[in-house]
């Protein structure tokens, strides 16, 4: 299954929620080559990524408001991708740049600037373990908190 790196504008964070609440990635270039069971990563300009999905069904052109609720609706958007978010967390793990390159990954900002873009399984992977990683320090956190025997 190949891996695919969603990016949100920072301009527009608002897209995101709109994005879990219909199952749905807006595309706004012709239609994207994924399919159903290929990985998406999801990442927010300026803050990291925050998240990783699956592509759930084949792209469709969306028909109303309602498959397309991004600013630009149906005239902006070309594609819409079915998808589900598996993992989210809410403190974001951002990478450094060098000369606008990732360094973890290789990616380039323009890759962290276009909606969907098709990335490297290694780098995709390794962006999940660290996605995993600080899920699951919230989740031991989250529980710590709620225990009385951890006072």
């Amino acid at each position: 299954m190949a891996w695919y790196l969603c990016a949100i504008s920072p301009n527009e964070p608002r897209n995101w929620q709109l994005c879990k609440e219909r199952g749905l990635w807006g595309y706004t270039r012709g239609t994207p080559k994924c399919e159903a069971g290929d990985h998406l990563l999801f990442w927010i300009g300026k803050r990291g990524y925050i998240g990783y999905g699956l592509v759930t069904d084949m792209p469709r052109r969306p028909r109303s408001k309602a498959d397309a609720p991004w600013a630009g609706g149906t005239d902006r958007f070309t594609a819409v991708v079915p998808m589900t978010v598996q993992v989210e967390i809410a403190e974001p793990v951002f990478l450094p740049f060098v000369n606008n390159v990732q360094q973890d990954t290789g990616f380039n900002t323009g890759q962290l600037q276009r909606g969907m873009s098709l990335v490297p399984n290694d780098a995709a992977t390794r962006i999940t373990a660290r996605l995993l990683e600080r899920y699951f320090e919230a989740q031991g956190e989250a529980e710590g908190s709620e225990s009385p025997d951890r006072a």
